[in-house]
């Protein structure tokens, strides 16, 4: 009995379990901190990345709607001499009838065939352009000359929306995507908007 007294009496051997817990608890605090900062960097990298390409729709949206204008502008006809060699329009005539009003090839730009395709080493932007909507104005241009409104027989203007979507699909590895759908409205009186 004295032996095994004198066994629990010797403390020898404690600081070094006291030494293997503490190193074992400082490595796992070491691992979950390395881990949460893995987390953090591929986080920061994915937003980036979504961010990139959510600007990239946004740039496509405002080419299709430069494209728009300017084709409004040039009595509907698509001027392909002022675009980059990146810039493909899919079917020139569908495009111009689509601004025109008068055909609705697609009313997104998930159909597989968008009007204008931007193809670049990031990825590629497309581009859907459609008449949605026009609206007669009565009057418009005779009564708002003479500042009377709601009188006179005008020369019959109306008001037409436009719908411009962009999506960019990025090349790159996990093929983020992001969409941007703008309206633009104009008066329209003779063939162009005012």
């Amino acid at each position: 009995m004295e032996n095994i007294t004198k066994k629990m009496e010797d403390q020898s051997g404690v600081a070094l379990v006291f030494a293997l817990l503490i190193t074992m608890v400082l490595a796992v605090a070491a691992l979950s901190a390395i881990i949460v900062t893995d987390t953090g960097i591929k986080t920061t990298s994915e937003f980036k990345i979504h961010q990139e390409v959510m600007y990239l729709a946004d740039g496509g949206a405002e080419m299709g709607f430069g494209i728009l204008v300017k084709t409004i502008g040039n009595e509907r006809i698509v001027d392909t001499g002022i675009l980059p060699a990146e810039i493909t329009i899919a079917n020139q005539a569908d495009l111009e009838a689509e601004i025109a009003g008068a055909n609705d090839a697609g009313d997104s730009y998930t159909d597989a065939n968008p009007d204008i395709v931007y193809a670049f080493d990031l990825g590629t932007i497309n581009i859907d352009v459609d008449y949605f909507d026009s609206e007669s104005i009565p009057g418009c241009a005779s009564e708002y000359a003479s500042s009377y409104e709601g009188i006179g027989s005008g020369s019959g203007c109306e008001q037409v929306t436009y719908v411009v979507d962009s999506q960019m699909v990025s090349a790159s590895a996990g093929a983020q995507s992001s969409a941007v759908r703008i309206h633009y409205g104009c008066v329209e009186s003779g063939g162009r908007c005012l």
